[in-house]
């Protein structure tokens, strides 16, 4: 048999892994069930404090936010400043389940949580308002009232 254009003399040995080697993660790997379990601390910790709030106090808007920070890095879009600032209202608490980017001008006084900040972002934010985490908000509004959830 003459070799294939990749140099290869039989069909079976193109690179690819033998159907009789299986492929598993390793031992160490976050993986529980079919998805892969969140590792960072501080989100293990919201989520759960958010679903708690949910349950307990049967406050939805905290079961709505620990959903959305369940779902992949890849899912989450950031959001930048300029869309906080098209969306929101003074005096008003935006909610990012995600991070915010540095993008834009802030003109209206209002309080943005987010899972995480760039540096320029959390920069701009505070001359006009005030970050804090998700976490905090958890503490300073547990009924939630007066929050608009922003994705990406």
């Amino acid at each position: 048999m003459s070799p294939d254009i990749y140099g290869h003399n039989d069909k079976k040995s193109c690179g690819l892994v033998p159907s009789s080697v299986r492929i598993r993660p390793p031992a160490s790997s976050p993986v529980k069930g079919d998805k892969m379990e969140k590792t960072n601390p501080v989100l293990k910790k919201t989520i759960s404090k958010a679903e708690e709030k949910c349950r307990k106090k049967g406050i939805g808007i905290w079961g709505d936010v620990a959903q959305r920070l369940k779902k992949s890095r890849r899912n989450k879009k950031a959001v930048n400043i300029a869309k906080i600032n098209r969306h929101s209202e003074d005096g008003e608490t935006v909610l990012v389940p995600g991070k915010v980017t540095g993008y834009g001008t802030l003109d209206k006084k209002i309080t943005v949580a987010a899972f995480g900040f760039s540096g320029k972002a959390k920069q701009k934010i505070n001359e006009a308002g005030e970050t804090i985490s998700i976490l905090d908000l958890l503490d300073k509004n547990p009924k939630g009232k007066n929050v608009r959830i922003l994705e990406g």
